[in-house]
């Protein structure tokens, strides 16, 4: 039977340099176990590498443990057990570190139904978003595994989605920057050493300093039981249930119908049926959907040895001869024609069922196909064989073109291909030049060459797709096409203004910039071309260079240039002390670059854009020793096109 998990109790400990956490008060149930997760900070080094816990007279084992150094502090994270047979009524459970900490969150778990745990496993730094951990054991089905996730983080709201298939036990937001978030999730009916969370973060928070985890597996209690069936029937339902003796079951003669659940036998035997002809008997099953069964034409009888052979090295041996289909025809479930090509067949070749290869010999001469004419389903032409044919018909009037043969002339209009298709003996393919064709009047040239203006649409390329002997020009296959690119709604000058066209939009590629990081980056503020701003979190935008290289310039009369304009933008934390700063830093570095990597063309304000790096920069707070603003450049580059109107 699985676990019923309940959590007891949930507290934090937000006292400075504390060394011990001792929980709220509890009541646990008889014959339980206990779990103790405690997670913490350790800025005086591993806080749980030989924590202890007590409370209740119980005894308390460290399952696992583990701790982390990142970016100038530390976090831990470590999980007890206790077997509880007689409840000691009200207690608390109390965790003694082995290093002094500041920040601890500490959750007390029951599993009724239990009296072990196994596999624990610690982490103090899951990966986002799953926070896979690997059990180390593989759970029965009937155990359950509990896990227990925590966040560590500056600001924002800590939540986690469970995994599929686990149910979530609490989920608590605490105070970021001073406590864990923590999330406790459960499962059981699994064999699977994997633990995993849908998202261990599925809200927003910024500036994550560590990500923690713990699994253990709680066993399900053991009792053993023999259970003793009378001879009858049975129904299996539930546990499978063991016979202390195997008996067999001997039938009467008669007809029986097959019911009930398959019966697995706990040794194969083989049925061994005399020599003789056999019939199916007994009442027909009832079928759930009413289908028909088809049997191929012919008379069936089973004779000789039964179908399963005691010894398999025996040949069946077809006698010469010639053998005929006979019996009553068999209704099909629908009508269908056999049609069989005219000629003459001769057999040959081996018997496609026979184990060892024989020759069937038919005497030598000619064979014809008699009985009833086959008819046909449907009419087909028939193809003439390759050779020279006459066209007759009305003679066609032909106009002497000169020198070189006749033109038809055909007069404007539309013309549809009539007649047979020519079937050809073998396939060839037309080969046309590459070019574009257009069937018009008479004359195909045009006297005089226009320029077809076409409205901002969609347009359907429509016609015959022109088979290429070599690939030369790019051919758009038929089908809908979207003229795309930059906007072609023109602007309007008034009589007698002139407009010069499309200027790149320096200043407001800056301002998406901007909104890009304010939008995306919740409590970031962005300046433009500000020299510095003594801010706790800003980002500030500049406007470097730009350049215009040979090779990327699109020849249109000369009126396009395109440009590479280079960005600065510099990520600012201001922090206390410098681990904590650089920390900050490049978490705010990382948030600026997802967010401009949602919308790479800024709003269509260019084609597209990309990052080329940066250096990380630190610069002292001189009115406050010790304290920094860690920065982080990232080179922004946006690539756009200026356009000027055409005279």
């Amino acid at each position: 039977m699985a676990a019923t998990v309940t959590k007891l109790a949930e507290n934090n400990n937000t006292t400075a340099n504390h060394g011990s956490h001792t929980s709220a008060s509890f009541t646990p149930a008889d014959n339980v176990v206990l779990l103790a997760f405690l997670f913490c900070d350790g800025d005086n080094g591993n806080a749980v590498s030989t924590a202890t816990a007590a409370g209740g007279s119980l005894t308390w084992t460290r399952r696992a443990q583990d701790n982390i150094n990142s970016g100038g502090f530390d976090a831990g994270v470590v999980v007890f057990s206790a077997v509880v047979t007689t409840s000691p009524g009200s207690m608390t459970c109390a965790v003694t570190l082995a290093n002094n900490t500041d920040f601890s969150t500490l959750v007390i778990v029951q599993c009724t139904d239990s009296n072990d745990v196994a596999g624990a496993v610690a982490n103090s730094a899951i990966s986002d978003p799953t926070g896979a951990l690997t059990l180390a054991a593989t759970p029965a089905s009937a155990d359950t595994i509990v896990a227990a996730r925590a966040l560590y983080f500056l600001s924002g709201t800590a939540a986690a989605t469970p995994g599929s298939g686990w149910t979530e036990l609490s989920d608590t937001d605490t105070n970021a920057g001073t406590d864990f978030g923590v999330e406790v999730q459960y499962r059981s009916a699994t064999t699977s050493t994997s633990v995993v969370w849908t998202d261990i973060d599925s809200s927003s928070v910024s500036s994550v300093f560590a990500r923690l985890g713990a699994a253990i597996i709680v066993k399900a209690a053991t009792t053993s039981y023999t259970l003793t069936a009378a001879t009858g029937s049975y129904t299996i339902s539930g546990k499978a249930a063991g016979l202390s003796i195997a008996r067999k079951l001997a039938a009467a003669a008669g007809s029986y119908a097959i019911s009930g659940k398959a019966a697995t036998l706990r040794r194969g035997y083989r049925l061994t049926a005399a020599t003789g002809s056999y019939s199916i008997g007994g009442v027909a099953a009832a079928l759930r959907v009413d289908r028909k069964l088809v049997a191929a034409a012919g008379s069936y009888t089973i004779t000789g040895r039964a179908a399963v052979l005691t010894k398999t090295y025996l040949n069946l041996v077809a006698g010469t001869g010639s053998y005929a289909i006979t019996g009553v025809a068999a209704a099909l479930r629908r009508g269908l024609s056999l049609a069989a090509a005219a000629g003459s067949y001769a057999i040959t070749g081996q018997a496609a069922t026979l184990r060892v290869g024989r020759k069937l010999v038919a005497a030598t001469g000619t064979y014809n196909i008699s009985g009833q004419a086959a008819a046909f389903l449907r009419s087909y032409a028939l193809a003439g064989a390759a050779g020279a044919y006459t066209i007759t018909g009305m003679a066609a009037t032909l106009t002497w073109s000169g020198e070189g043969g006749f033109t038809l002339a055909a007069g404007t209009g539309s013309y549809a291909i009539t007649g047979n298709a020519a079937a050809l003996r073998v396939a060839r393919k037309l080969v046309a030049a590459a070019g574009s064709y257009a069937i018009t009047g008479n004359a195909a040239a045009l006297a005089k060459g226009f320029k077809l203006a076409a409205a901002a649409g969609s347009y359907a390329i429509t016609g015959v797709v022109a088979v290429m002997r070599a690939g030369r020009v790019l051919t758009a296959a038929s089908g809908s096409y979207v003229i795309s690119g930059f906007d072609a709604t023109l602007t309007y000058a008034q009589p007698g203004a002139f407009n010069i066209g499309v200027s790149v939009p320096y200043w407001a590629i800056k301002q998406a910039l901007a909104s890009a990081i304010e939008t995306n980056v919740p409590g970031t503020s962005a300046q433009i071309e500000v020299e510095f701003a003594p801010l706790e979190n800003w980002v500030a935008i500049y406007t470097d260079t730009r350049t215009a290289p040979a090779e990327i310039q699109r020849a249109q009369d000369g009126r396009t240039t395109r440009f590479y304009v280079t960005h600065t933008i510099v990520c600012w934390r201001y922090a206390t002390t410098w681990p904590l700063a650089a920390s900050l830093r490049d978490a705010l570095l990382g948030d600026v670059e997802a967010a401009l990597m949602l919308d790479r063309t800024l709003g269509n304000l260019c084609e597209t854009s990309w990052f080329e790096g940066g250096r990380f920069l630190s610069v002292p707070d001189n009115a406050n020793p010790g304290a920094f603003w860690g920065g982080a450049e990232i080179t922004f580059v946006a690539d756009v096109t200026a356009m000027a109107n055409a005279a």
